[in-house]
């Protein structure tokens, strides 16, 4: 059975992931998912800003250019809680998962990946 990370090691992988150079995703989603994702979005801005853009002070990583199919699984296994529970950086981002709309995770997987 594989162990959980530290809380300090789970910060240090965070960290280095969020420092790394993203490359935009080449794939192209529809303009009208990608406006229904811009309009969904307001509560993401609270930590990724209105571009999705990293903070790597805060350990927050870009969404902007991610490919669209890894950002909308990442949603929905926050929305699971698979995320390590006592992670206090994750707590946010797990309520404001939990009361989106499984329906809406395409749609703002398209808008973060439409951002250059």
């Amino acid at each position: 059975m594989p162990s959980r990370c530290s809380s300090s090691e789970s910060s240090r992988s965070q960290a280095s992931f969020a420092a790394q150079k993203r490359e935009p995703t080449p794939l192209r989603v529809a303009p009208e998912s990608i406006a229904r994702g811009r309009a969904a979005s307001t509560p993401c801005m609270a930590c990724h800003g209105p571009d999705g853009r990293a903070d790597v002070a805060r350990l927050i990583p870009a969404l902007a250019g991610q490919p669209p199919g890894y950002l909308a699984q990442q949603m929905v296994l926050f929305k699971i809680d698979t995320r390590e529970p006592s992670e206090a950086l994750l707590l946010a981002k797990k309520a404001i998962m939990r009361i989106t709309p499984d329906s809406q995770f395409p749609d703002l997987a398209a808008y973060y990946s439409s951002l250059r």
